[in-house]
């Protein structure tokens, strides 16, 4: 359906509020807002808006080239996105302008690229903060049950979003501060001994010709979640740099060694059923050594954690002296 010209634009726009120079019609400047605040809209979900949405499309598309951000509209399965556009008159990194445009991040997340490292640093993703089930005690009662628990030191790990600086009643500088990952953000409270020793690895890097705030800051910490009416904070412990580099992403690898003779289908059983009750993000690779003096390498499928001591010494049982067992 074709877009309506300027004139029959004017007509259809009466003033919404004083001052008024917007030429959309109410509903289509709603369908704006709605691609602004939720990047996305779809038939299924606003009938009215796309419709309105498909009617007006070269006008949305103009209001949004406005904000460096182009419409991307898929008549056929009735869902239309924004997403950042690239250009060379825009200073800002792609990620970066999602993010200060949308609010959020469309295309992709700056903690992607280094989803090993950031598993490798925490306990849990800080959406499962918010899991939870349901559960019948022997008396027959109904309780909540969370997947993270209160009380417990953790770890967790991702992305400062904010930092809002207070003062304590002494007159101490203090910080909350937003951390979010691929999965949902919550709230670090940091109190006055720990910030005054980890202010500086939740500060950006300043240019000193902008002195405009350049990059990310990543961290890890340690802490108690406290769950109340007021939402979920972690009460920090440890708060540190989050290294995130080829070198920390690089996933580790459990080498397994042993002589042909050993290679049988009890023992390759019982090393499968070790290693499935060891799950993580690390490779096993199994390298037997012929009496020829070859050595056959094979990489198993299955993905386990290479920093769990217990699972070396399982496996290190299994193929006893005449085998051998190291992480590179």
């Amino acid at each position: 359906m074709s877009d309506h010209n300027a004139k029959s634009e004017e007509q259809d726009s009466a003033e919404l509020f004083p001052g008024d120079q917007g030429t959309l019609p109410e509903p289509v400047r709603r369908v704006l807002v709605s691609l602004l605040r939720n990047s996305y809209i779809s038939y299924e979900r606003n009938s009215e808006g796309w419709l309105h949405l498909v009617e007006y499309q070269q006008s949305v598309k103009s209001a949004l080239n406005n904000l460096f951000l182009e419409l991307h509209l898929d008549e056929r399965n009735e869902i239309a996105y924004c997403v950042p556009v690239e250009s060379a008159g825009t200073e800002f990194p792609k990620l970066k302008r999602e993010h200060e445009v949308l609010g959020l991040y469309v295309s992709d997340h700056p903690l992607r690229p280094y989803e090993y490292a950031l598993n490798k640093a925490r306990d849990y993703s800080l959406s499962d903060i918010e899991v939870s089930e349901e559960f019948t005690d022997s008396a027959g009662g109904v309780h909540e049950r969370f997947k993270v628990p209160e009380g417990k030191v953790l770890r967790f790990a991702g992305m400062v979003s904010s930092v809002q600086k207070k003062t304590t009643k002494n007159g101490d500088p203090m910080a909350v501060v937003t951390l979010e990952d691929m999965e949902g953000e919550t709230t670090l409270v940091i109190f006055p001994k720990l910030y005054k020793k980890c202010a500086e690895a939740l500060t950006p890097h300043v240019d000193e010709e902008t002195g405009e705030a350049e990059g990310d800051v990543f961290v890890k910490v340690s802490g108690k979640l406290e769950r109340s009416d007021r939402g979920n904070q972690i009460i920090c412990m440890e708060v540190e740099p989050l290294v995130l580099n080829e070198k920390t992403n690089r996933p580790k690898v459990v080498e397994v060694m042993m002589p042909a003779s050993m290679l049988t289908r009890g023992r390759m059983d019982e090393l499968g059923s070790v290693l499935a009750r060891y799950p993580g993000l690390d490779h096993v690779e199994l390298r037997v050594e012929a009496e020829s003096g070859d050595t056959m390498r094979m990489e198993l499928p299955c993905r386990v954690d290479a920093r769990n001591m217990v699972l070396l010494a399982e496996v290190t049982d299994i193929v006893g002296l005449a085998g051998h067992v190291c992480v590179a």
